[in-house]
Formats: C-alpha cells, sequence, structure tokens
C-alpha cells in the first residue's frame, strides 16, 4: 500500500490535517505529537461546523502515550471531549497506516477510559473494546458503559421513530446525569442482525454510525434477546460493524472498516 507522508512540523500558518470516516460517522484526524494544537472549543466547533468549516462529528487528535504505542484524544462536535469513540480509533488506525507513521499489523492506543488492542485484518480493523462497565437492566432500557455511557432500547421499524424528539429527552433524563448519556435504538432484523439508529452526546444529534453505542447494543441483545456472538450491526450509513464477545463479556471486540476522505491544510 502507497504511504503519504505528512509533516510533523507545520508551519504556523498551515497545519496539516486528514479526514476520515468509520461507517459513516466522520472525524478531523491532527498529528498533536509535537503539541501543536491546544484545546480551543470555540475553534473545534468551527472546524467541525458542516457549513461554516470543515465538517464532522468529531477531532481526533494522535498524541504521545508513556503506556502504549499511541495515544489518542478525541473532542466531539461541540467541543467538549469524549472518553473513547470506537469508530474514531478505526479512523486513527487508517490515518497512522496511511500517513506510515506505523506499519504494525497490531499496536496498542491509549484513550482517556482505557488501553485498546487495534489489528488490522485486511482492509478490516479490528478494535479490542475492554469489558462493558455499570450494566444495569431496566423494563424499558438497558444502560452500560462500552468506553462512553449508553442507553439501548429495543423497537420495531426504528426507522419512522422521531429520533431528533426522542434522543434528547433520554439524553437529557434525570435518571443520567449530570454526563448524560449516548441513546440507541435497536431493531432486531435477523437471527444474529441488529439495525441501530444513535443520538449522540456531544454531537447533539443523530449520527450514521457510533461504534461504541453497536458494541453496546450487541452485548443487550445479548443480554435481552439472548442473541449469540458474532452479532452484525447494519447503521444509519447501511455500512456494517461486526461484534464479537465472550459469554462473560471480558473479550469484546468491535469490527470494520475506516476510509480517508480527504486531506489539507488549516
Amino acid at each position: 500500500m502507497a504511504c503519504l507522508m505528512v509533516s510533523l512540523i507545520p508551519s504556523v500558518k498551515s497545519r496539516p490535517f486528514s479526514k476520515y470516516q468509520g461507517a459513516g460517522n466522520d472525524f478531523i484526524v491532527l498529528d498533536n505529537r509535537k503539541n501543536i494544537f491546544t484545546v480551543d472549543r470555540a475553534e473545534i466547533k468551527k472546524l467541525c461546523h458542516r457549513r461554516l468549516g470543515i465538517g464532522a462529528d468529531g477531532i481526533i487528535w494522535l498524541t504521545d502515550s508513556k503506556t502504549a504505542d499511541f495515544g489518542m484524544r478525541i473532542f466531539n462536535a461541540d467541543g467538549s471531549e469524549a472518553e473513547m469513540c470506537g469508530n474514531g480509533v478505526r479512523c486513527l488506525a487508517a490515518f497512522l497506516r496511511r500517513s506510515c507513521i506505523s506499519t504494525k499489523e497490531k499496536f496498542s492506543l491509549e484513550t482517556m477510559q482505557r488501553q485498546l488492542t487495534v489489528t488490522f485484518q485486511g482492509s478490516i480493523i479490528e478494535v479490542e473494546m475492554g469489558a462493558p462497565t455499570h450494566i444495569a437492566r431496566h423494563t424499558d432500557l438497558t444502560v452500560l458503559n462500552t468506553g462512553v455511557p449508553h442507553a439501548v432500547i429495543f423497537n420495531e421499524k426504528i426507522e419512522a421513530l422521531e429520533i431528533s424528539r426522542l434522543g434528547p429527552e433520554i439524553r437529557y433524563h434525570a435518571r443520567f446525569a449530570p454526563q448524560g448519556v449516548n441513546v440507541n435504538f435497536v431493531e432486531k432484523i435477523g437471527p444474529s442482525a441488529l439495525a441501530i439508529r444513535t443520538y449522540e452526546r456531544g454531537v447533539e444529534a443523530e449520527t450514521l454510525a457510533c461504534g461504541t453505542g453497536c458494541t453496546a447494543a450487541a452485548i443487550a441483545a445479548h443480554l435481552v434477546l439472548e442473541m449469540p456472538s458474532p452479532i452484525t450491526v447494519k447503521t444509519a450509513s447501511d455500512e456494517l460493524l461486526t461484534i464479537s464477545f465472550t459469554p462473560d463479556f471480558q473479550d469484546v471486540k468491535m469490527a470494520g472498516n475506516a476510509t480517508f476522505v480527504f486531506e489539507g491544510h488549516l
């Protein structure tokens, strides 16, 4: 595979960026190992704006790590920092390979929430997500943390749901205060297949995909619907993610692709 050599020390007036998407979840990827960029919520919001900026669901920084091969920080489109992002991890992995920063088939990645292992399997990128935490089953939904907090609600005909209304009602519900929760509306479409629509905290809108949300949906489907691993999850972009897990959820993996979109300079 041909690699694109990206300047690691851009001039003050020219800071390179790349844009990647995973299952329709799109990100601006920046190499910040030299601490070129600082946290500026206003700038993050402007860059992510669909009409006034580059346009993205979030911004990913590649950073150094003292405990892993690489580090990662992710910022939502509203400028807030997220604990983790499954699709973002795959996008960062694709960036590392395309830019020739790393040609490893397997590497470790430190996020705010946990350290992950990422493996290339041809065009598919597999992420070891770590064990879910804070699992709670209620009569109307399942709540769990797969790197970030998620609520999973099973419905029929999710394409007819008014996500723009239902999503915020649950995301900001008092039971999830103060941090809020990502909201996943999930439909069983086959013996080992789900369809999903996700309202994402921080983006404050429905996104085309959410990797941690797909992971949460698959685990909830095993708990509530007794669906076996692996589970294929069809995202709103119609792209598929595969979630596999052991019965005790100590080994949870998410697999899918990530695609380079374009590059430029800020």
